[in-house]
């Protein structure tokens, strides 16, 4: 199998934001920590966060053809192109512990 991410945004009132995580996932309990750091950058806190809501179904082997376009367009933004600009990405960095790390801020509407 093909090394995947899966895709999450995050439902909070700090800037909108999309993390990337390996799949299969870390452990949730390591997720939710690595968002902490994330959060208090932004001047809130974890439990701030509503939901942590999945962009494509987790598992490559369940992703239908949306859910593949989607991915390519979120893996071409991590990459550097164009694409959610608004958005803050951040990917996860690590193996065990795991960090989220910034791949791009948002921009603001304008």
């Amino acid at each position: 199998m093909r090394h995947a991410h899966h895709y999450m945004s995050v439902i909070s009132p700090v800037p909108v934001m999309i993390v990337r995580v390996p799949w299969p996932m870390p452990r949730w309990s390591r997720v939710l920590a690595a968002m902490t750091p994330v959060m208090r950058a932004h001047g809130h806190y974890q439990k701030d966060i509503s939901a942590l809501d999945g962009l494509v179904a987790s598992d490559p082997a369940d992703r239908d053809a949306e859910d593949h376009d989607l991915a390519k367009r979120l893996d071409a933004a991590y990459a550097g192109g164009s694409g959610f600009e608004r958005f803050w990405l951040y990917d996860w960095s690590g193996m065990r512990g795991g960090t989220f790390q910034l791949v791009r801020k948002g921009t603001p509407r304008g």
